[in-house]
């Protein structure tokens, strides 16, 4: 049959396999002089005027719900749903005598789900090993459901599309019945085409499954009943027998054929509520998918899609993009702001990598990520990031009539291991250095390693036994007097070969190593010493671990008594979450009052910012974050925030303190705001001396 369809599925074929009752017997083909026992007998018939038609019967009802086939060895099921053959067929069926299955197995059949149609496979009886006897070969993980035919319903079925091939011509008609069918009606048989006696011209033969075309192509199935027509003579018809409709009127009143029906709308709103639970999972399972690898906020892939496209699409290049000072539009403009200036973005970046071929992703917050496969060779990638830092830069994002600009560190790397670590170690390099486009090398993961691990340690336990711990000095203008009356106490760490370390790399570092409590004291002992006989106040950095260590304040305390100088000493407290924990602060600042000390709350703006804190911890000075300061003479946001610091520092009696004072507009401006001293580059450079 396949063949026939490879030539040509236009040839309609009719017909079927040879078929005995008792399967155990031979059966025959023949042909003229020839009777054949293994073999084929085919009529081929054309003509220029001849028409030819063909139906298909089947009207066995496929019911429940789908099932699986776990076993099976050439005609015999041994296991379905995980649960023997024959056992699973005697819970639906309740037929346990081999003498019945014969025919109870035409009746309920298998239905096996091929190729989105449904094929009978009838059962022939039962295995002492709990296994099911088909007449079809089914395969292991077939889908299958039960099948009920029901006789009123098939010869009604056969009557019905007798009337309709009845409008085409007919001057001939071949019947091919399956054998299936005769054992099913029985005394019926003979009803299902009863009304089609009185014509001559019909032949036909019972079948063990049958041929026939479908409309599109030929078939071979079982249990069907196949009609084949031909007429020479388009105004042929046959003659059908009306009183027969009398009988098919008792047929469709029996409780068989109301049972029947009953059975096929139960099962067809079974199989619509299972398609509609289908397709709810289908449209979780999706919505799931996109949550897991597809970042809500901005719609571009994830951390998720990108683990999955490095490592199933030959990834070997890779950017990580991070927003520089992000936080500083969630502080000024609110999180709606920072939220809107993703999205736009995002969007920027996905028109961009669409334009060069790149796969884009949202990793985080403020970090996305480009990455491309050997489609491109590193030189052409970089200039393609290169490229988008530069428009980046120069564009300008909007959040209501605010005006917003954004500047990128891209971290890069290339090869096949690693590519988002070593970005990001890349990116961490440029944190710590500065820049705005680092590739990643093995000498920056040595970096890395050295600003992480014990050889900081030993720098700085090194340092503290050689002295090599030194305070900075940073001027603090008075802008209401025009001079110079403060300094702020910075520590630094000084290399053998003179080089100057910032706290940045070994200050966090040193808390871990336990010796941080070491370069508090350092710093306290040598400014105390440094401004004994000095005429001006200077200022100390002090952290919540700092006022939290007993130690630590009794040696400041003993200070304060020694050297007689308190009221030149302010301590500036980082502002932090810890810095409401009033019970351990407030303590140490009546004691330090005794002695005259001032409190500064340093960076402040950015980190607790709660003003009733300002009251309960009695301070003299607010310093005003540099993040803040910076932006004022051209970030209209920025400007307000410093003026009503310093407006409500004034009217709470508290001096104000702008921090990162790096150019004369922004002097020119705290002045203006009425801020009562200035810090930062323009006024002076840390120094080691006064």
């Amino acid at each position: 049959i396949n063949g026939i369809n490879f030539i040509s599925e236009d040839v309609k074929v009719a017909g079927g396999k040879a078929s005995n009752i008792d399967l155990g017997k031979n059966t025959f083909v023949f042909c003229q002089d020839n009777i054949i026992k293994n073999g084929v007998v085919a009529i081929s018939l054309s003509g220029d005027n001849l028409y030819v038609n063909s139906k298909n019967n089947f009207n066995w009802l496929p019911i429940g719900g789908f099932h699986r086939v776990d076993k099976v060895e050439n005609n015999i099921i041994y296991s379905i749903d995980n649960t023997p053959a024959r056992e699973f067929y005697q819970r639906y069926i309740g037929i346990n005598s081999d003498k019945t299955i014969k025919r109870v197995g035409k009746q309920f059949p298998i239905m096996i789900f091929r190729n989105n149609e449904y094929i009978s496979c009838p059962i022939d009886g039962f295995t002492e090993d709990g296994g099911l006897i088909t007449e079809v070969k089914l395969k292991a993980h077939d889908k299958i459901k039960l099948g009920y035919g029901d006789l009123s319903n098939i010869i009604i079925n056969s009557y019905k599309d007798i009337y309709a091939i009845n409008e085409q011509p007919i001057e001939s008609l071949c019947v091919f019945s399956c054998v299936s069918r005769l054992i099913l009606l029985g005394d019926f048989v003979e009803q299902e085409l009863g009304f089609l006696k009185g014509n001559k011209n019909i032949t036909g033969f019972f079948t063990d499954g049958e041929f026939y075309h479908d409309g599109r192509k030929n078939v071979f199935a079982r249990e069907n009943l196949t009609i084949f027509t031909m007429s020479e003579n388009i105004e042929a018809r046959m003659n059908i027998n009306k009183n027969y409709k009398i009988f098919l009127d008792e047929q469709v009143n029996t409780n068989n054929y109301v049972l029947y029906n009953f059975i096929k709308a139960v099962t067809e709103d079974l199989d619509d509520l299972n398609k509609n639970l289908f397709n709810k999972i289908k449209h979780k399972t999706k919505k799931l998918n996109e949550k897991y690898y597809i970042d809500s906020l901005s719609n571009l892939k994830n951390r998720n899609s990108l683990n999955e496209d490095i490592t199933y699409k030959n990834m070997d290049k890779l950017a990580l993009l991070d927003i520089a000072s992000f936080s500083d539009i969630n502080d000024f403009y609110g999180n709606i702001a920072g939220d809107v200036v993703l999205k736009k973005m995002s969007r920027y970046l996905r028109d961009y990598a669409e334009d060069n071929n790149i796969n884009v992703y949202r990793l985080n917050s403020d970090v996305f990520a480009f990455g491309c496969d050997k489609s491109y060779d590193y030189n052409q990638f970089y200039d393609k990031i290169y490229n988008l830092t530069i428009k980046i830069k120069d564009k300008k994002f909007t959040f209501q009539k605010n005006k917003i600009y954004i500047n990128l560190r891209v971290g890069l790397s290339e090869g096949s291991e690693n590519l988002i670590e070593k970005s990001d170690m890349a990116l961490k390099y440029l944190k710590s250095n500065g820049g705005s486009i680092q590739k990643y090398t093995d000498s920056l993961n040595i970096l890395e390693k050295l600003e992480n691990n014990i050889l900081w340690a030993k720098k700085i336990n090194e340092a503290i036994k050689e002295d090599r711990i030194q305070p900075y000095f940073q001027a603090v203008y008075n802008n209401k007097t025009k001079k110079i009356d403060k300094f702020e106490c910075l520590i630094r760490l000084i290399e053998r070969d003179g080089t100057v370390i910032s706290p940045y790399y070994f200050l966090e570092i040193s808390k871990k190593a336990q010796s941080y409590q070491y370069l508090t004291r350092i710093m306290i002992d040598k400014t105390f010493d440094k401004f004994k006989d000095l005429d001006y106040d200077f200022s100390v950095n002090l952290s919540i671990e700092d006022i939290k260590n007993n130690i630590t304040t009794k040696f400041i305390l003993d200070k304060l008594e020694e050297t007689k100088i308190g009221k030149h000493v302010i301590f500036e407290i980082v502002e932090s979450e810890g810095i409401e924990n009033f019970d351990e602060v407030i303590p140490f600042i009546e004691q330090v009052k005794l002695y005259g000390a001032k409190i500064a709350i340093d960076d402040f703006g950015t980190g607790y910012s709660n003003l009733s804190y300002l009251i309960k911890l009695n301070v003299d000075y607010l310093k005003i974050d540099g993040s803040i300061i910076k932006n004022i003479h051209h970030d209209d946001n920025c400007e307000v925030v410093a003026e009503t610091i310093a407006m409500f520092s004034k009217k709470l009696g508290i001096k104000t303190i702008a921090e990162f004072v790096c150019e004369e507009d922004i002097f020119n401006k705290t002045c203006n705001m009425d801020i009562d001293y200035s810090q930062g580059y323009y006024i002076a450079k840390p120094s080691a001396e006064i």
